[in-house]
């Protein structure tokens, strides 16, 4: 009886760890590319610091803007933009909308991330930068 009971106490810790195995890892580093909406694309690039990622947007939207970790949800992390560093109209239109994070299996290394704009929702793939 007592061999029954460790199996099933070792089961139910197997099945409880599942949730979070499932969970994806933050990426690390600095990440660059191209998001579009219709017909506009924008060059973005994104430095991993724990918890917060810095985006910053290339011309012609031209602004930086922070986002705090919220939580995982599966293979997708989801961050919540923070008051815009420099202004502008588009990154202060981001405040408090969630941008989207799911990191593309090996061996390409590439983060998918979607996000609601001011006016429009965007989308792109990243790359990570790497040194020469």
């Amino acid at each position: 009886m007592h061999l029954n009971t460790m199996k099933c106490l070792s089961l139910a810790a197997l099945i409880a760890a599942l949730p979070t195995l499932a969970v994806a890892a933050e990426p690390q580093g600095v990440w660059q590319g191209l998001i579009q909406q219709a017909n506009s694309d924008v060059a973005l690039r994104l430095t991993f610091a724990p918890q917060l990622i810095r985006l910053h947007f290339n011309e012609p939207l031209s602004c930086d803007v922070p986002a705090r970790f919220l939580k995982a949800d599966g293979d997708t992390l989801i961050y919540r933009f923070a008051p815009s560093v420099n202004g502008g109209r588009f990154c202060d239109g981001v405040l408090n909308h969630d941008l989207r994070i799911k990191v593309a299996a090996e061996p390409k290394r590439e983060l998918d991330l979607v996000f609601d704009g001011p006016r429009s929702t965007w989308h792109g793939r990243l790359a990570p930068v790497t040194s020469p």
